[in-house]
C-alpha cells in the first residue's frame, strides 16, 4: 500500500503532527487543520508535499486499486470519494470524525503544483455530511446532509444540499426545495455538463427501495422530477449515479440478484436515446466481500472512482476509464 504523506518531512512540529495525524486517520486532524487560515499558506517547502495531478500517483489500470492511502483514503469512513475540479487544483471529500460520528467535507487546492494542508468546509463539522459533486463550471458543489436545521416539509434524515463556491470560497449552503427534497431519503446528487440533477430518493411511487431520478433545469430551477424509469430502476436498491458528458452511459450502485457481493457497481448505455438494460460491471471493479458504491468520472475523462468496503473499511478506489469501453465492447461481441 502507497502512503503519500509519509514520505514528506515537515518542517515545523506542527506540521510534522499534522502529517501524522494523515496518515492514521486520526480525528485530531480536524482541530489542527481547521485552525489554519483558508487561504494561509502552510509553512511547508513545496517539495516536501505531494505534487502534481492527483498527487503524482502511479496510474491505475484495467483492475481497480486503492487511491491515496494515508490522504484520501485512512482509517477513518470515506463516505464518498474525491471531487476534483476541472483544473485538477482543487479537490473535495468526506472523512468521518470518529469522536462525534459527523461526516465533514474537507479540501486541499494546490499552488505552484504542490497541494497544501487540508482543512475542513466550515459548517461541516457536526450531523453527516458527504457525498460531494462539483457542478461542471466547478461554481456549486452539491452534497448530502442529514443537518436538523431543515423544516418539517422536507426529510429528517437526508437531502440534497448546495454550496456556492467562490474563489474556491465557500458560502452558506442552501437546501434545494420541492420537488428534489421530499419527506423521504433524497441524496447521491450529480450534476451533468448539461445541468440536468440526478439522484436516488425512496419517495412513493417508485419501483422499489430506492430508485434513480433526474431534476431537469427549468429558468434555473429544478421543478420538474422524472424517474429513471423501469429499464434502469429495479425493484431493489438502485443509488449514486453517474453520467458522462454526454449521458450516454450511466453507472450506480445496485443490489440485483446477479451482484457479486453486498451491492455492485451496474451500466447502463444509451443507445438512439433509449438505456439498455443494465450490467454487472464485473470483477475489475466490484468485490466478492463488499459493497461497491459512490461512481465518480474524474474529470478529465481518464478515472473511475468508486467507494468500497471490500478490505473492512470505506475506501476510496480507482481504475482506469478505459474499462467502460471494454464494457460496452463486450457487450456488442455477445
Amino acid at each position: 500500500m502507497r502512503t503519500i504523506i509519509g514520505k514528506y518531512k515537515v518542517i515545523q512540529l506542527a506540521f510534522v503532527l499534522i502529517s501524522l495525524y494523515l496518515i492514521s486517520g486520526d480525528t485530531v486532524i480536524a482541530t489542527a487543520i481547521d485552525h489554519q487560515k483558508i487561504d494561509g499558506q502552510p509553512e511547508v517547502l513545496p517539495e516536501q508535499l505531494p505534487r502534481g495531478d492527483y498527487f503524482g500517483l502511479k496510474r491505475p489500470g484495467l483492475k481497480a486499486v486503492q487511491f491515496a492511502a494515508g490522504l484520501i483514503s485512512t482509517d477513518a469512513m470515506e463516505h464518498g470519494v474525491p471531487a476534483f475540479s476541472k483544473d485538477l487544483k482543487q479537490v473535495y471529500w468526506t472523512r468521518a470524525d470518529r469522536s462525534n460520528g459527523s461526516h465533514g467535507i474537507w479540501t486541499m487546492k494546490r499552488v505552484n503544483n504542490a497541494w497544501q494542508v487540508p482543512r475542513r468546509i466550515p459548517g461541516t463539522e457536526i450531523n453527516v455530511n458527504a457525498n460531494p459533486v462539483l457542478s461542471y463550471d466547478g461554481k456549486m458543489m452539491f452534497y448530502i446532509s442529514n443537518s436538523k436545521e431543515v423544516s418539517e416539509k422536507y426529510s429528517p434524515g437526508f437531502n440534497i444540499w448546495s454550496l456556492e463556491l467562490s474563489d474556491h470560497q465557500s458560502t452558506t449552503a442552501v437546501i434545494l426545495n420541492e420537488p428534489v427534497n421530499t419527506r423521504s431519503h433524497d441524496g447521491g446528487p450529480f450534476l451533468s455538463k448539461r445541468g440536468n440533477l440526478y439522484f436516488n430518493s425512496n419517495r412513493t411511487g417508485g419501483n422499489g427501495d430506492f430508485d434513480l431520478y433526474m431534476a431537469i433545469p427549468e429558468n434555473g430551477n429544478y421543478n420538474r422530477v422524472v424517474n429513471m424509469g423501469e429499464i434502469i430502476n429495479s425493484v431493489h436498491y438502485d443509488a449514486y449515479p453517474c453520467l458522462n458528458d454526454d449521458e450516454t452511459w450511466i453507472i450506480f450502485e445496485s443490489r440485483r440478484p446477479d451482484m457479486l457481493g453486498k451491492s455492485d457497481l451496474y451500466i447502463s448505455f444509451n443507445i438512439d436515446g433509449a438505456w439498455q438494460k443494465p450490467v454487472n460491471m464485473g470483477t475489475e471493479i466490484n468485490s466478492a466481500a463488499g459493497r461497491e458504491t459512490f461512481p465518480r468520472l474524474s474529470p478529465d475523462g481518464k478515472y473511475l472512482f468508486f467507494g468500497s468496503d471490500r478490505n473492512g473499511n470505506f475506501d476510496v478506489y480507482w481504475i482506469d476509464a478505459g474499462i467502460i469501453k471494454q464494457i460496452r465492447d463486450r457487450i456488442r461481441n455477445n
